[in-house]
């Protein structure tokens, strides 16, 4: 596990996840799997509308191959051993009585909240995840006949953590890097914008 150098306490599932990019071979056993979702599913939502759906792809089959394809090249090498690849998709459009109402201007930030939680039950499991931006979401969308209404926002290798030394050396130099975070003081703001906390 990488330190994490935190200034205040904090949960013990928080300081302890973090986003590898090794993984080993080994399977995701399905209880742990419906977990993870179970622990996503509790996630809080505007309205309680809950627009997260993810879309399961295990290592060896068609829809692996097919999420595998859209990812970034930065991506694509060490994604290759990860167990699972998720697609998490979110309900950008308000649909009712089977007709598009209006945005939903909250589904990103539900899908994060939905994606946190499950990453937070990955940690406590064992487990780990990494979250990649770097991924064709419009190929992803054609792929997976996504409908309109909804958009892919992120992609997530999901498995049990392996030693750095099965990566490349860029790779593995960044895997070893230490973790850093901005300061509170950077981020967090006293009754106005830029105004330091006390």
């Amino acid at each position: 596990m990488k330190d994490t150098p935190n200034d205040h306490p904090i949960l013990a599932p928080i300081k302890a996840r973090w986003s590898p990019r090794a993984f080993l071979a080994r399977a995701v056993e399905q209880e742990k799997l419906q977990q993870l979702f179970e622990a996503a599913r509790w996630a809080p939502s505007a309205g309680n509308g809950q627009p997260w759906f993810f879309i399961i792809c295990p290592q060896g089959s068609h829809a692996f191959e097919q999420l595998h394809s859209v990812l970034s090249e930065g991506n694509k090498p060490w994604t290759m051993k990860a167990p699972l690849l998720l697609l998490a998709v979110a309900e950008t459009t308000l649909v009712r009585e089977g007709k598009p109402t209006r945005p939903n201007r909250h589904a990103l930030y539900d899908v994060g909240q939905a994606v946190a939680f499950l990453s937070l039950q990955a940690t406590e499991l064992g487990l780990s995840l990494h979250q990649m931006a770097g991924f064709d979401a419009e190929k992803a969308q054609s792929l997976f006949n996504i409908p309109q209404e909804f958009s892919a926002v992120t992609v997530i290798a999901l498995g049990y953590r392996a030693e750095p030394d099965s990566l490349s050396d860029d790779l593995k130099a960044r895997e070893l890097a230490p973790r850093s975070r901005k300061a509170l003081a950077e981020f967090v703001f006293h009754e106005a914008w830029q105004r330091p906390i006390p």
